[in-house]
């Protein structure tokens, strides 16, 4: 092996650290910088958990699915009924969905226009309960 091969190869070693050491600094303030908004109340981005809407950045209960989410969804599962339960009186009431459409039991997001009514209701947010940061 020529002793400019191994030249190069040690270049694009040392390279090659630099960039994973730039990643892991990015990295680093990327996350502290969502910690402070957390913080701060703001919202970070994608849709709002149902019954909330974001309105200046930061999340607050909608007026029009907040009172839902409250009578519907987190009364009734905190008195003790089943998601199924919950999810039949949504529907039977004629309750439209997040994005219409009927509700279904389940905890993934899944494929299709029925959002899960497990991911919602394990949400504190859905509850009124304000969630704790648990990143680092």
């Amino acid at each position: 092996m020529a002793a400019s091969d191994t030249r190069r190869r040690l270049e694009m070693i040392i390279r090659a650290e630099v960039a994973r050491e730039e990643a892991e600094h990015i990295a680093e303030r990327v996350t502290r910088a969502k910690r402070f908004a957390r913080s701060d109340g703001r919202w970070l981005g994608g849709p709002p958990p149902y019954g909330t809407r974001v309105v200046e950045g930061r999340i607050e209960p909608d007026p029009e699915t907040g009172p839902i989410a409250r009578k519907y969804i987190a009364d009734k599962l905190l008195a003790g009924e089943t998601l199924w339960a919950v999810v039949k009186g949504l529907n039977a009431d004629d309750i439209p969905a997040p994005r219409g459409g009927k509700w279904a039991v389940g905890t993934g997001s899944g494929p299709g226009p029925c959002p899960r009514l497990g991911r919602v209701a394990v949400r504190p947010r859905t509850h009124g309960v304000r969630e704790l940061a648990t990143h680092r």
